[in-house]
C-alpha cells in the first residue's frame, strides 16, 4: 500500500469505537449496568482518539493523552468486569486490581518524571490485567450452562478486550526484536493494531446486539 493509503487506514479504522456505539446509545435504556459503564469506555476512547489526532496533526506531542487515558480505562474496564462477577471475592479482585494499577501508574511518571513519552511498565501491567479479567469472565460466561455463551454480552465484550489487548500485548513484546531486523518490518506489524482496534469493536457490537 502506498504510505498515503497507509496513513487514512490507520487513523479511519481508529474510529471504530463509532460502531458499537452508536447501537449501544440506540439502545441505551435496555442495556444493564455492565454495559451501560463499558459504553462510557467507547465515549472515552473515541474522545482521546479525536484529540490525540488533533494534536498529531498539530505535530505535538500526545502521549501525555494516552497515558492520561490508561488510569480511565483501568476503572471503567475492571469495574465493569467486577459487575459480572457473581463471586464476591472474585469481584473485589478486580476492583482492587484498579488500585493495583494507579500505584504502578504512579509509581512510574513518578519516578520517571516524564508524562510524554511511552510507559515501561504501565502499559503492559493494563494489558496482563486485562487479559486476566477477560479470561476468567469468559471462562464464567462457558460454565453457565443455563444460557448459550454466544447469547452472553460478557462472552463478546471479553472476547474483544481478550483480541484487543492480547494482540498489542504480543506486539509490544516483539517490537524490539522486529526492529533490530528492520524498521519496515516493525512498521509493518505496527499496522496491525488498526485492525485489531476494527476486530474487537466488531465483536463489542455483538455484544450490544444482544438483549
Amino acid at each position: 500500500m502506498e504510505k498515503g493509503v497507509l496513513y487514512y487506514y490507520y487513523f479511519i479504522l481508529q474510529y471504530s469505537p463509532l460502531i458499537p456505539l452508536v447501537l449501544g446509545a440506540v439502545r441505551f435504556r435496555h442495556l444493564e449496568h455492565p454495559r451501560r459503564l463499558f459504553l462510557l469506555y467507547l465515549l472515552v476512547s473515541l474522545l482521546l482518539t479525536i484529540a490525540m489526532t488533533i494534536l498529531a496533526l498539530r505535530h505535538q506531542n500526545n502521549l501525555w493523552l494516552m497515558n492520561l487515558g490508561f488510569l480511565v480505562y483501568a476503572g471503567i474496564i475492571l469495574w465493569t468486569f467486577s459487575m459480572w462477577q457473581k463471586n464476591h471475592a472474585v469481584k473485589r479482585i478486580f476492583r482492587g486490581a484498579i488500585a493495583f494499577f494507579c500505584l504502578v501508574w504512579g509509581a512510574e511518571f513518578l519516578i520517571s518524571q516524564n508524562l510524554f513519552s511511552y510507559t515501561v511498565i504501565t502499559k503492559p501491567t493494563l494489558d496482563i490485567l486485562f487479559i486476566a479479567a477477560a479470561c476468567i469472565t469468559i471462562f464464567q460466561a462457558n460454565n453457565e450452562t443455563d444460557v448459550p455463551v454466544v447469547d452472553q454480552p460478557k462472552f463478546w465484550i471479553g472476547s474483544g478486550i481478550l483480541l484487543y489487548y492480547g494482540g498489542i500485548l504480543t506486539i509490544n513484546l516483539l517490537s524490539k526484536e522486529l526492529l533490530g531486523q528492520s524498521q519496515d518490518t516493525l512498521r509493518a506489524v505496527l499496522y496491525i493494531q488498526p485492525a485489531l482496534n476494527l476486530a474487537a469493536h466488531l465483536l463489542y457490537l455483538n455484544g450490544y446486539r444482544l438483549k
